[in-house]
């Protein structure tokens, strides 16, 4: 059920959506041999550049260390962290220079020597460890507030006035699972990426300060080193690639398996009234299966990767003692320099080991950033295209959250209906006019996809006035209403409603929100209910016949009222979300009458013509035909894929005196 909302003082409308929980505006789903194939192929991965990638890395980096409130911070942090990172690597030279004079003392039998050398050598590691821990430290603060603001600005876009995570279902049919991007993503992407970039920087200093001082011992040995770590870099990078892919492939997998699960939680009592487990059952196991078989081929490739590692470790562990063992036979230099030689060639052999490693690392943060980056950029167009239409207010436009119309060039994702014409849509001040709703040639199209489904219709509905809307399984009455309430927006034509701050729109499955008992009576939560009273709200309560909720559970305590309220006795789920049009704050109709029997939808009603002066209504039952003053019928021509609309007259409707004494 949908309804519109009156203010305080002022008498709006009231839109009821009385549907079922499926959409009916949209076609019957294939075979289920391809629906099945549909699920496992959900957010298949397409190949992806090294470019497509830095691109990627750099949409999601540059905004935290550039943005105004953030790049004071983000910059200190990166610098104790390239700080810490090159005193790390200055220090492991440094151990290795002190095996030298210790390794020297030992072949000399110099026992005051090497107690002096061992003391050093103790302090050269033991100086570390401070290093160590705060450079760990500093690094877990980066990517955390790194995480905290990519969050924060997604959410910004996501749940706003744009409604991002509406648009985003039906506007960006590749975007699979938005709450794993947003959830886990983001914060597998922080991590992985700053561990990447610091690791690499670290490998790099390692690489450049042992390789100095190596060369400095032998210069043979450097170059074989140096060719030998080139050819390691050509072939790590040909795993690069495919491990990638492979990654994003498991990450879309396993999204679609917890997808999956938590359909079957959702509907789990429609599931056990249908004994369906059998079937629920092997569509879980298919995903899982699939899920392990990708897992499979990525553990495959990187098997091939790390015997490849492997074999070039020990091959090149004995190339010190080859090349300087015969210097030392040969009187060329001391047998430290054998013992310094082999912990610098150790210590450069791992950082480019590590640095080929990384390219593993790559493929997991790369596969991430791809994902945040898809997501991102559909976000940032969905609000760049409302900034085109409506100028933001200041307010908006000091948010960090807020985006520019340069974004919208930027960004990478584009929706099916870029190009499509849109609905005017304009506001209407109840204070100046009767007219509440107004349809001129208006021509609705769905999100995706070409065929209207509704064309030129035109209707008014002034003060006082109701409306019933009819019509068969997807004749578009819920794609009227949700064109109304601006949801959908491709289509043609003029709709003038009331402002949407005084509307209300509500479908027939009750939604409560995650707080207190107040929470869902004044939800969403605007300005104005904060001067609402605990007594007003204990009166909305009454008069519904539920006031024993909050004598139960309080007011204020949080609770999760959808759980609790599941299956409750005399459909208290379906009456607690119309408390709010009996606090004077808000319209009445935010539940559905679907599920009430005949006498209590008439209750229901009977309140709404009291509270709202206007009010649309979706529904099949005739005794709703008696409760509106005019009725749409929707009808689709023969031979058309629209439906045209019939506005006829009907009765009027009288609310009773004993409404307020009469509860549900």
């Amino acid at each position: 059920m949908e309804a519109s909302q009156a203010g305080k003082c002022t008498r709006c409308m009231a839109w009821m959506l009385n549907i079922k929980y499926l959409d009916t505006d949209k076609q019957a789903g294939d075979s289920l041999k391809a629906s099945e194939n549909e699920i496992l192929n959900r957010g298949q991965p397409a190949r992806v550049s090294c470019r497509r990638l830095l691109h990627a890395f750099a949409k999601l980096f540059f905004p935290y260390f550039t943005d105004r409130r953030t790049r004071v911070k983000a910059s200190l942090l990166l610098l104790c962290v390239c700080g810490l990172t090159y005193l790390e690597v200055q220090n492991s030279v440094a151990s290795a220079a002190a095996m030298r004079p210790l390794m020297n003392s030992l072949t000399a039998k110099d026992v005051d020597g090497f107690w002096r050398a061992f003391q050093h050598t103790v302090w050269v590691h033991a100086r570390l460890l401070p290093i160590a821990f705060l450079h760990a430290a500093v690094v877990m603060v980066l990517i955390l507030d790194w995480r905290k603001y990519l969050t924060t600005r997604v959410l910004d876009m996501y749940a706003n006035k744009g409604q991002g995570y509406y648009r985003l279902s039906v506007q960006y049919g590749n975007i699979d699972n938005p709450d794993q991007r947003i959830a886990q993503d983001i914060g597998s992407f922080t991590h992985s990426s700053l561990n990447l970039v610091t690791t690499l920087c670290k490998d790099i200093l390692k690489i450049a300060a042992n390789s100095v001082a190596l060369y400095e011992i032998s210069g043979t040995l450097f170059w074989i080193l140096l060719g030998s770590a080139v050819i390691f870099g050509v072939v790590s990078i040909l795993f690069a690639s495919p491990l990638m892919r492979l990654q994003r492939r498991i990450l879309a997998v396993e999204g679609t398996l917890r997808y999956v699960l938590v359909r079957l939680r959702e509907h789990a009592e429609s599931v056990a009234f249908f004994r369906g487990y059998a079937f629920e059952n092997e569509i879980c196991k298919k995903v899982l299966d699939h899920a392990i078989w990708v897992s499979y081929k990525r553990n495959f490739v990187a098997a091939l990767y790390i015997i490849t590692t492997v074999i070039s470790k020990i091959a090149l562990d004995m190339l010190p003692i080859v090349i300087v063992g015969p210097m030392y036979l040969a009187g060329e230099t001391s047998f430290g320099t054998i013992q310094m030689a082999q912990t610098l060639f150790h210590n450069m052999m791992q950082g480019l080991l590590d640095l080929g490693t990384q390219f593993t690392q790559i493929a997991n943060m790369g596969a991430e950033a791809v994902r945040v980056q898809e997501i991102w950029d559909a976000l940032v167009h969905i609000e760049a295209t409302d900034a085109k239409k409506h100028q933001p207010s200041s307010s908006e436009s000091d948010s960090g959250a807020s985006t520019s119309i340069d974004d919208l060039e930027n960004a990478d994702v584009i929706s099916d209906d870029d190009t499509a014409e849109e609905l005017d849509l304009r506001d209407l001040e109840p204070s100046l006019t009767e007219v509440r709703l107004k349809l001129q040639g208006v021509t609705i199209l769905p999100p995706l996809g070409q065929e209207p489904l509704i064309q030129n219709l035109s209707l008014s509905l002034l003060e006082g006035q109701s409306m019933l809307i009819e019509g068969t399984s997807g004749s578009g009455k819920s794609s009227l209403l949700r064109a109304i309430g601006g949801l959908w927006t491709r289509g043609s034509g003029v709709i003038e409603r009331t402002k949407l701050d005084r509307c209300l729109f509500i479908p027939q499955t009750p939604y409560l929100c995650l707080g207190s008992l107040r929470d869902n009576i004044l939800y969403p939560g605007a300005e104005s209910t904060s001067e609402v009273g605990d007594d007003k709200v204990i009166e909305a309560l009454k008069a519904l016949g539920i006031d024993h909720l909050a004598e139960r559970h309080g007011l204020h305590k949080e609770l999760d009222f959808e759980k609790i309220l599941s299956g409750a006795r005399e459909a208290e789920d379906q009456r607690l979300p119309l408390a709010p049009a009996e606090t004077g704050t808000g319209a009445f109709g935010r539940g559905a009458t679907s599920a009430l029997d005949e006498e209590n939808e008439r209750t229901v009603y009977e309140l709404v013509k009291q509270q709202c002066g206007s009010y649309v209504s979706v529904g099949h039952r005739p005794s709703l035909v008696a409760m509106h003053s005019l009725r749409l019928r929707l009808d689709r021509p023969k031979g058309q894929s629209y439906c045209r609309g019939n506005l006829t007259r009907t009765r009027s409707f009288e609310p009773s005196p004993r409404t307020a004494e009469v509860s549900l």
